[in-house]
């Protein structure tokens, strides 16, 4: 991820939102790539090699195929947990009402 100027904040949740924004903004940037790649080899008319694409994912991705670590676990449950705070926000709700409703669809959230 390149360097940038953050704004200064006190607040772990912010700083959270911020780097969650940031991670996805870079997760989107390589998927455009990745994306770009794909209609050049379409209109090129050759023949899509998958393995080379998927290496060429896993060299960009530093963490894919490892294991995780308890430190990696305790950050995706902090980054969830301001997730869910954020839709709650959103929709006017309680976290425990987006938590059941999520669960009621299916997606499996719980804290």
């Amino acid at each position: 991820m390149e360097n940038r100027k953050r704004e200064k904040t006190n607040s772990l949740t912010h700083l959270t939102k911020i780097l969650i924004k940031e991670t996805m903004e870079s997760d989107l940037t390589i998927i455009c790539d990745r994306l770009r790649q794909l209609e050049t080899h379409k209109y090129k008319e050759t023949v899509i090699d998958t393995t080379e694409i998927l290496n060429n994912i896993k060299n960009n991705l530093d963490n894919v195929g490892d294991p995780w670590n308890k430190k990696e676990n305790d950050l995706l449950l902090s980054e969830m947990k301001v997730a869910i705070e954020t839709i709650a926000a959103n929709h006017g709700r309680t976290g425990g009402a987006i938590t059941s409703r999520l669960n009621h669809l299916g997606m499996g959230v719980y804290f």
